[in-house]
């Protein structure tokens, strides 16, 4: 079985975007994660949490995941547990299972992750081309060569866009086969801050932009891969 490798709280064979030391395009500032450029283990990494901590949502709504440095909600639907102290955004993980390569770490059947992007940190200044520019990093991120025996192959499914929030964003979704235990699903979701757009790039657009990370385990215990379009037609502004 594989997963979402979750650092520090670590839960099955997806990994939960994680921080690195060398940082990363995807989030800036002192309290940004950076990713584990393929070092860790599953879908999405998520930074170290302290579970007992504050979350970078709020209890309003104990369905929905409060990201309040992004200004959003996120729909957390069955299979799905919030991961608390996560300070620049919120993230989500699957049901636990033992890391495909690595069966003594736990990784996770999925994993989401929000995070702010900045176009001025990305080569692309879109919406549409930041999702494409993303999608490779996330696919690595999430099935790392050390849990997962590295991506042999990848096909597009989607790439399209999509209004998110009420913000018209873009996606990218991949189907990825990996050398050893599940092969899963990505997607990188990107779209404009919806309260954080004072001022704009040369370009016109916002200078920060929410980008979504997914990956979801192929495997009948994981989430169904529906989910990324459930949630992503449920994503709220907050109030």
């Amino acid at each position: 079985m594989a997963g979402v490798v979750l650092v520090a709280a670590v839960v099955g064979g997806v990994m939960l975007f994680q921080d690195d030391d060398d940082g990363d395009s995807r989030a800036k500032g002192d309290s940004a994660p950076k990713v584990p450029g393929g070092k860790g283990g599953g879908t999405v990494s998520i930074p170290p949490v302290d579970p007992s901590g504050p979350s970078g949502g709020g209890p309003d709504d104990p369905s929905a995941a409060e990201d309040r440095v992004n200004h959003i909600s996120v729909p957390i639907l069955t299979g799905w547990t919030e991961y608390k102290g996560v300070k620049d955004g919120v993230g989500l993980s699957g049901a636990p299972t033992p890391c495909a390569k690595k069966p003594e770490k736990s990784c996770a059947l999925g994993g989401i992750r929000t995070l702010t992007a900045f176009p001025k940190d990305y080569k692309a200044k879109t919406a549409e081309g930041m999702a494409k520019e993303d999608i490779p990093k996330n696919a690595v991120d999430a099935y790392s060569k050390e849990n997962y025996g590295g991506i042999v192959s990848h096909k597009e499914l989607k790439s399209e866009a999509v209004t998110v929030a009420g913000q018209q964003g873009y996606r990218v979704l991949w189907q990825v086969d990996n050398a050893v235990g599940d092969d899963g699903y990505v997607q990188s979701l990107v779209f404009p801050n919806p309260k954080g757009t004072a001022g704009s790039t040369g370009e016109g657009m916002p200078k920060t932009m929410v980008l979504i990370s997914f990956a979801i385990d192929k495997n009948a215990a994981a989430p169904p891969l529906s989910h990324m379009d459930t949630i992503t037609q449920g994503i709220k502004v907050l109030s």
